[in-house]
């Protein structure tokens, strides 16, 4: 055997190998995905064996170490948080041997989250801070979604230690999301104005060989028809030329159907995109006015405190007395600043956002608390709910809550929350004057939604509504709804 003939037969050996292993990683990703767990830790520990060294037999290692990782992380009867540690910072040697930082981060996510399962807490916010430092300067797209969700996770960390600094990283996480949105929004409409120029090329090539056609079928009538007149008599002359005029009569007749046929088409087309404009501007009510608020929050109040920052630092450049001005620009800035904050927070609850309705309806209680009435919230097996599903029922419980502060003289009310069966249950009760059932549409309610509105809005949402009261005996308000499952949590794991 030649050198050549060697080094070439090694290079194949050793192709051959390597595909053997990814074929092992396939089998175990296969048994991964339908819960055959004994049988999946099989394959990822053999790859894991193997004396090939490179750089895609070490990626391959990488990837089997994080599955392990997560098989004794996220199945709980084979639940082992020490493996599963030790697995993850395996994943994470071998990756930062590769030198891929955006994949290292992933892993070094992953291990924090097995520190957030444990509420070890500390540990989970020193690891996200480390990713996160690892791909910081990293603006591709695969690290600007990475970074999103640890900045989100760190948040959670960070929230469960009762470090409100949580709120800033939640805002960077926000942040992130609504740029990576404009990012495909502007791709899917730039693929949308392509495809839409695409098919007006087609409509106007269509549109030239119909014309050719057309063309060369007029010349063809025109030639026949001279011919004829040439050849025929006087009067079949006369009898070719009323046909021709009927011809034509005839002509004018279809294209004026036509064109009342696609008057019709449009004016269709008009009726349905003012039914999809309308419903469209019905559904984004609620979404608006939590944009509104994002806006408030995240731009308007960065640009005020950006101001407030420059007059501290130019109030710092006098040497002697500083102006009056100043001190009263800064107040103002202040002030406004503040009512922004207060408006960004009517519009939407940043509270019922992060941590849903249950944090939501609890800080509601706390903060409408006072010497002269008190709020008592239970809340009872409250998870995380869709979005739009927690913000209807946040603004309905928000109203009747105004109503008893506005109107109830009383000095306890009481929140009760609980989900039971597929459907979330509310019962809002305070000791105040109570009312008149018959006369809920009066004078009492014309400053908010109004008990009809209330319940008409639970109707909607298929639930059922009961309003309880006496006058001088309080009154007690209890509504259920089918709960709309489409979860959205607080913490997010990153992916691989």
């Amino acid at each position: 055997m030649t050198r050549d003939q060697f080094t070439e037969n090694g290079n194949l050996t050793h192709h051959i190998n390597t595909n053997y292993l990814n074929i092992l990683l396939k089998k175990g990703a296969a048994h991964h995905s339908l819960d055959h767990i004994d049988s999946a830790k099989y394959f990822y520990k053999k790859l894991i064996k193997s004396s090939l060294e490179n750089n895609k037999v070490l990626y391959l290692k990488s990837k089997a170490y994080n599955n392990l990782s997560n098989l004794f992380y996220y199945y709980p009867k084979g639940r082992d948080y020490k493996k599963a540690e030790e697995y993850a910072l395996k994943a994470i040697n071998i990756k930062e041997k590769l030198g891929d930082k955006a994949s290292q981060a992933a892993s070094i996510a992953s291990l924090a989250s097995i520190y957030i399962e444990q509420e070890q807490y500390e540990k989970a916010r020193k690891f996200y801070l480390k990713a996160i430092n690892l791909i910081e300067n990293n603006n591709d797209l695969k690290s600007l979604r990475f970074k999103e969700v640890f900045f989100e996770n760190l948040s959670w960390a960070m929230y469960n230690q009762k470090n409100y600094k949580a709120y800033d990283y939640l805002d960077k996480s926000i942040n992130l999301r609504d740029s990576l949105k404009d990012t495909e929004i502007k791709e899917i409409l730039l693929s949308i104005e392509s495809k839409h120029k695409e098919n007006l090329e087609k409509q106007k090539i269509s549109l030239v060989k119909n014309q050719t056609t057309l063309l060369k079928q007029r010349k063809t009538v025109t030639t026949y028809l001279f011919a004829a007149i040439t050849l025929l008599t006087l009067v079949i002359s006369a009898v070719v030329i009323y046909n021709i005029r009927l011809r034509q009569r005839n002509l004018k007749l279809k294209l004026e159907q036509s064109k009342l046929v696609e008057k019709q088409k449009i004016d269709h087309l008009k009726s349905e995109a003012q039914v999809k404009i309308l419903n469209a501007a019905i559904d984004g009510k609620e979404t608006e006015r939590k944009q509104i608020a994002e806006t408030l929050h995240d731009s308007v109040s960065a640009l005020l405190s950006s101001a407030n920052m420059h007059l501290h630092a130019s109030k710092r450049q006098f040497n002697g007395e500083i102006p009056i001005e100043l001190h009263k620009a800064q107040e103002i800035i202040l002030e406004a600043s503040q009512k922004v904050r207060d408006l960004s927070h009517n519009l939407v609850s940043p509270v019922l956002l992060k941590f849903g309705l249950g944090y939501a309806i609890k800080d509601i209680a706390k903060k409408y608390s006072n010497i002269e009435l008190e709020f008592h919230a239970e809340i009872t097996n409250i998870n995380r709910y869709n979005q739009e599903f927690e913000i209807k029922l946040y603004n309905v419980i928000h109203e009747l809550i105004n109503n008893i502060l506005k109107h109830s003289r009383a000095s306890n009310a009481y929140i009760i929350l609980t989900d039971q069966n597929n459907f979330l249950s509310v019962r809002i009760e305070d000791d105040g004057i109570g009312f008149d059932c018959k006369e809920r549409n009066s004078s009492r309610n014309k400053g908010g939604l109004g008990l009809n509105q209330v319940e008409a809005r639970i109707q909607m949402m298929n639930g059922n509504f009961l309003v309880e009261s006496r006058l001088d005996e309080g009154s007690k308000i209890t509504f259920s709804v089918p709960v709309q499952n489409n979860l959205q949590t607080s913490f997010v794991y990153p992916t691989q």
